[in-house]
């Protein structure tokens, strides 16, 4: 991905870019404003460390009168807005990714919305595969808690991270109770992607309350979501063919 000078604000509306600052980021050489208008100053190593795309620093140089070295204005409304910024500098400034993960059953579905943000977020900003790793390793150290099994098959699915929700479903094979979907909150059906979501539903029908079923999950789980990816794929494909075929009637 390439975020390139002319996909950022105009810079001479300077005064009109921002509606406030950040309360704790306020010295930094490096200006970010979220697409809710709420500027940052960030050192600069903040983020060429964590993030590839802002190590092409130069896309980002400010003019030389202006007070910060670098500047970008992110432009998504879902996902590039203050409260997910904050978990975003959380994540790579203090906060342990155990931390977050230590509290994700009490998260308030505003609160699992930012965590579905950071996930799209990471992806966009090319930090995904090294935060998976350390994904992975705090959650393979928990996966034995039944309590959390759904929150961390949520968490994979989320992270589009198959192998997470794969280890997940390994660990509770035997007590699938767990997934039961009458009892799911209301979290898993709004931000649980469908293809994801769908298999585990076919996983937990298939099951039927067998015992002896258990070591036929995984397996099952691959199948139903390579289904539900390709039928997907499918639906979009058409739809991209319906639009320009309309268009072309036009």
């Amino acid at each position: 991905m390439d975020l390139k000078a002319e996909d950022r604000s105009d810079r001479r509306l300077s005064t009109a870019r921002y509606s406030r600052d950040s309360s704790v980021w306020t010295e930094g050489d490096f200006e970010v404003i979220t697409s809710d208008r709420v500027r940052y100053l960030v050192p600069s190593y903040h983020l060429f460390g964590s993030s590839k795309l802002f190590r092409d620093a130069q896309n980002f140089e400010s003019p030389p009168s202006w007070p910060v070295k670098y500047s970008v204005t992110l432009p998504d409304p879902e996902f590039e807005t203050a409260a997910v910024f904050d978990l975003f500098l959380d994540l790579i400034t203090n906060v342990p990714l155990s931390g977050l993960l230590m509290h994700i059953r009490t998260l308030s579905f505003p609160d699992w919305l930012c965590v579905c943000g950071l996930f799209k977020l990471l992806h966009k900003w090319e930090v995904a595969r090294p935060f998976h790793k350390l994904l992975r390793h705090n959650i393979d150290t928990e996966l034995r808690d039944p309590d959390m099994a759904l929150e961390y098959f949520a968490i994979g699915a989320i992270a589009d991270d198959a192998d997470i929700c794969r280890a997940v479903l390994q660990h509770h094979a035997a007590n699938l109770a767990s997934f039961n979907p009458a009892y799911f909150p209301y979290y898993m059906w709004k931000a649980c992607p469908p293809t994801y979501l769908g298999a585990l539903v076919r996983v937990w029908a298939d099951a039927g309350g067998n015992e002896n079923y258990c070591h036929k999950v995984v397996s099952r789980f691959n199948l139903h979501l390579t289904d539900f990816a390709f039928s997907e794929a499918q639906l979009a494909l058409r739809a991209s063919n319906s639009g320009r075929g309309f268009a072309g009637n036009g």
